[in-house]
C-alpha cells in the first residue's frame, strides 16, 4: 500500500494598482520539498475562494490516486462544498453557483481516485507552519509575470450532467435555461466593456472582469431607470449613430443635430456642444468639488460607465463609502439627464421648443434635491431590510449642504435640507 500524503493547500489573491486582480494557489508537501508548488490562476474569474479550489484541483492532478491522501486547509468553502453541499448541488445541476466548473472537476478527481481522501480544517495564520507556508506559496504564485494552465476537462464517466427532475423547482429551472442559453458577447459590447475595463483601471487602480462590470450596472445605489440605461449602453443597443447609415429615408439621423457628428454614446454623453449638456456637466463637477478636491476626468464613455465601480480612499488607505456612493448617484443621474435632453431635441421639430440652459440648470438642482429628500426618506426603518443606513447617507451628502454648519450632526429628520448650490432666477 501506498503511504499516505500529507499536504497543506491555500490560496491568494492581489488587487494591486496597476496590475489588476491576480489569483495564486499553494501547495505545500514539507521543507524543500520539490513537490511544493506556487500557482498563478488563469482567466477572468479572480477571487480567493477560486484559489483555494484551484489548489486543490492541482494537487489531485498530481498525487497518485492511489495513495492515501490527507489534505489541510484553513478554507471552509473549500471543505463544505466538496462534502456537505456536494451532494446538493449535483441534483440540482449545479444552478447559481459559483465557481461551478471548477468544483464540478474537482469531484470527478475525487471520484477517480481509488484511496481515500480526508480533508482537515485548520485555522488560518495561527502558527501552523504548513499552513504559512502554503500562504507564501499562493502568494508567491499571485506574483507569477504569466499565469499557469489548469486543466477543467472532465472524463466521461465521472460527468453527473444535468439536475435531478425530482428535486428540481420551478425558478432553478429557468435559471439553468438561462444559463445554458448565454451567448457570447456581440464585438460592439465586447468593445464597451474593454473601454470600461481600462477606465476603471485608470480611475480606481484594479481591472474588473465582464462580470463584474455587468453586475456594477444593477448597482442598488441607482435608480431603475438609469439601471436600464447602464445595461443599454454597455450592449450598444440604443438606435443611434450608424444604426440609421444603411435605413433609406432615414439616413440624416446618423448625424448629431446640434453639431452634425456622427452621433455616439460618447458624442451625446462628452462631446456635444450643446450647452446644457456641458452645464450638467459643470454642476456635477461643482457639487463634487465641494465633497473632494480634485474631479476626475471623464475621457471616454467607459469612465461613465465605470462610476458604478468607484473606489475613492482617505489619507490612510480606507474606502470612503459615502464619497463613493455619491459619486456614483452624481455620474449616472448626470449622463441619464444628458440623454433624455437629447431624445427630447431629437423629438421636437422646431429648435424653440429646445430646453434653456438656465431652464435645465434650475431641474437638475431640484432633481438633486428631491434624490437628497428620498434618501433622508429611506432611513426611516419602516422600510426594513431596504431602508439605508442613517450613518451611509450622513456620509454620502456630506460637505454638499447649504448651510451645513448650521445643521445638527444628524440632519436626516429636519425639513428643508438642501445641496448647497442655488437655483438661477
Amino acid at each position: 500500500n501506498d503511504p499516505e500524503i500529507e499536504v497543506y493547500t491555500d490560496g491568494s489573491y492581489k488587487d494591486d494598482k496597476g496590475r489588476g486582480p491576480r489569483t495564486g494557489a499553494g501547495i505545500w508537501y514539507g521543507n524543500e520539498d520539490p513537490r511544493n508548488r506556487a500557482i498563478r490562476i488563469p482567466g477572468e474569474d479572480q477571487s480567493n475562494q477560486v484559489g483555494e479550489m484551484a489548489a486543490i484541483l492541482y494537487l489531485l492532478d498530481e498525487v497518485s490516486p492511489y495513495a492515501p491522501l490527507k489534505i489541510n486547509t484553513d478554507s471552509m468553502y473549500v471543505i463544505d462544498s466538496l462534502t456537505e453541499y456536494m451532494e446538493e448541488w449535483e441534483r440540482n445541476g449545479f444552478v447559481r453557483i459559483k465557481n461551478a466548473e471548477l468544483i464540478k472537476a474537482i469531484i470527478a478527481k475525487l471520484r477517480e481516485r481509488g484511496a481515500e481522501t480526508k480533508f482537515r480544517w485548520i485555522k488560518g495564520h495561527s502558527g501552523v507552519h504548513g499552513n504559512e507556508m502554503a500562504d507564501i506559496l499562493a502568494g508567491e504564485g499571485a506574483d507569477k509575470p504569466t499565469p499557469d494552465g489548469i486543466d477543467l476537462t472532465i472524463k466521461e464517466k465521472f460527468n453527473l450532467a444535468g439536475a435531478q427532475l425530482s428535486t428540481m423547482t420551478q425558478a432553478l429551472a429557468y435559471q439553468a435555461i438561462l444559463e445554458r442559453k448565454v451567448r457570447p458577447n456581440r464585438h460592439g459590447t465586447k468593445e464597451v466593456l474593454d473601454i470600461t475595463r481600462h477606465a476603471t483601471k485608470e480611475a480606481f487602480g484594479f481591472t474588473p472582469n465582464d462580470e463584474r462590470i455587468w453586475k456594477s450596472t444593477t448597482n442598488k445605489d441607482v435608480r431603475r431607470p438609469i439601471r436600464i440605461f447602464l445595461w443599454k449602453t454597455l450592449h450598444r443597443a440604443y438606435k443611434i449613430g450608424k444604426y440609421w447609415e444603411n435605413i433609406p429615408g432615414w439616413e440624416q439621423r446618423e448625424k448629431c443635430q446640434v453639431c452634425g457628428e456622427e452621433e455616439s454614446m460618447q458624442h451625446i454623453l462628452l462631446e456635444c456642444e450643446e450647452p446644457c449638456r456641458k452645464m450638467i456637466w459643470n454642476l456635477a463637477e461643482d457639487l463634487w468639488k465641494m465633497k473632494r478636491d480634485q474631479w476626475p476626468e471623464l475621457k471616454n464613455i467607459g469612465s461613465i460607465l465605470a462610476c458604478t465601480m468607484a473606489i475613492f480612499k482617505d489619507a490612510k488607505g480606507k474606502r470612503m463609502a459615502g464619497a463613493n456612493r455619491f459619486y456614483r448617484i452624481l455620474i449616472t443621474e448626470s449622463a441619464h439627464l444628458i440623454w433624455r435632453l437629447r431624445n427630447k431635441r431629437f423629438n421636437e421639430a422646431s429648435i424653440e421648443t429646445w430646453p434653456e440652459e438656465q431652464e435645465t440648470r434650475n431641474q437638475r438642482i431640484a432633481a438633486i434635491n428631491q434624490r437628497l429628500d428620498l434618501d433622508k426618506a429611506m432611513t426611516s426603518t419602516r422600510f426594513e431590510k431596504k431602508a439605508i443606513p442613517r450613518k451611509l447617507v450622513l456620509q454620502t451628502w456630506r460637505n454638499t449642504l447649504r448651510n451645513e454648519k448650521n445643521l445638527p450632526e444628524d440632519w436626516t429628520n429636519v425639513r428643508g435640507v438642501l445641496v448647497g448650490i442655488e437655483k438661477q432666477r
